[in-house]
C-alpha cells in the first residue's frame, strides 16, 4: 500500500524561503529535487520583493525544453503568488528556476510524497 507525507522542498532549509539568484535556464537554482522511486505533488508559492512586477521562470524536470518551462510575472509586493498547483514529478528529476532579476524572487513551498 502507497504511503503519503508532506515534506519541505529540498531547496529550503527546515522550510525557509528560497531566494531565486539565477537568471538564465543554464544556472537556474535547484528548488527540488524528487527521491528515485517516489512521486512528489509539488505546491511552490512566490514572493516578489521588488518595487516592479518580476518575469518567473520554473523549470519542471529539465532546463531547455519549451515543454519544460512554466514562465509568470510575479506583481510586486503582493504576498504569496501561487506558481505551481499540485503538480506531480517522480523519476529523480529535478525542479529549478531563474528569474528576470537576481534575489527579487523567494519562493516556498512543499510537496506530497507518494511512496509506494
Amino acid at each position: 500500500m502507497a504511503t503519503y507525507s508532506k515534506h519541505i522542498l529540498t531547496g529550503s532549509t527546515y522550510g525557509r524561503g528560497v531566494a531565486v539568484a539565477a537568471t538564465t535556464s543554464g544556472a537556474a537554482d535547484t528548488i527540488h529535487t524528487v527521491p528515485v522511486s517516489v512521486e512528489d505533488e509539488v505546491w511552490i508559492y512566490a514572493q516578489n520583493t521588488a518595487a516592479v512586477a518580476t518575469s518567473l521562470t520554473i523549470w519542471f524536470g529539465g532546463t531547455t525544453a519549451t515543454s519544460d518551462q512554466i514562465t509568470i510575472s510575479i506583481p510586486s509586493k503582493d504576498g504569496l503568488t501561487l506558481v505551481v498547483a499540485g503538480l506531480m514529478i517522480g523519476g529523480n528529476l529535478t525542479i529549478k528556476a531563474h528569474a528576470e532579476r537576481t534575489n527579487e524572487i523567494i519562493l516556498y513551498g512543499q510537496v506530497n510524497r507518494l511512496t509506494p
